[in-house]
């Protein structure tokens, strides 16, 4: 029996000529990586805002005037208070002659992006500026990780198939796939430094510039061809 190693690129190739020129399909195999990717907007923003008596722009107002505003802004805009926004915290600490500096912390769950820049402008004019965006969420990820599974494998049969050719060999199917995203994956993407300065004269500079950029989902599977 003779053994022939082929290394191509990335791809592992090894096939095994028998002396009978019969193929053995348990033994007679190509292996290679198969890799897709997308890169797709993001339609699910969570957005943190935390209201503070001690705010020089709302050190006039207590917690629960801050609040009431705070919600009738988002109701304004559409946006579901009852199941988009939750309280994370409360936070009071007590100071010397029984000063109180109250906090309040509260995360937003935006699903219309194109409102963004509406939500932080109408939190801005009522002095709530201590407001940011924490992470990102796709709802469709599960179909997209599915589409990029098979284009995965397309890929890998595209290369099984040329490493075939060059050993004037044929492939005969798929024998085995190992998908590398079989221990799960995440759905929260971390918002990174980003430019929030626009360049709009027109635009209160104090105001973030919120551009959503894109985010880059893939997807690999390690293949084995049966081939003779």
């Amino acid at each position: 029996m003779k053994k022939l190693f082929l290394t191509v690129a990335v791809c592992c190739f090894t096939f095994t000529t028998m002396a009978q020129n019969t193929p053995n399909l348990e033994k007679d195999y190509i292996e290679v990586y198969g890799y897709a990717e997308r890169k797709v907007l993001p339609d699910i923003a969570f957005i943190s805002i935390t209201l503070d008596e001690q705010d020089p722009a709302t050190s006039s107002k207590g917690i629960k005037v801050q609040e009431k505003a705070m919600k009738q802004k988002l109701q304004a805009l559409g946006i579901d208070i009852e199941k988009q926004l939750s309280l994370d915290n409360i936070t009071s600490q007590f100071a010397k002659r029984k000063n109180i500096d109250q906090k309040s912390k509260y995360t937003l769950e935006l699903t219309d992006l194109s409102i963004l820049q509406e939500v932080f402008s109408a939190l801005e004019e009522e002095g709530i500026s201590n407001i940011y965006i924490k992470r990102y969420k796709l709802s469709n990820i599960d179909a997209i990780k599915l589409e990029l599974k098979t284009a995965a494998v397309k890929d890998a049969k595209i290369k099984a198939l040329a490493i075939a050719a060059g050993a004037d060999i044929k492939v005969h199917n798929l024998m085995q796939a190992i998908d590398n995203d079989r221990g799960g994956y995440s759905n929260d993407y971390p918002v990174m430094a980003s430019s929030y300065k626009s360049n709009d004269s027109d635009v209160d500079e104090d105001l973030p510039n919120l551009k959503v950029t894109k985010i880059k989902i893939s997807s690999s599977i390690n293949t084995r061809w049966r081939c003779y």
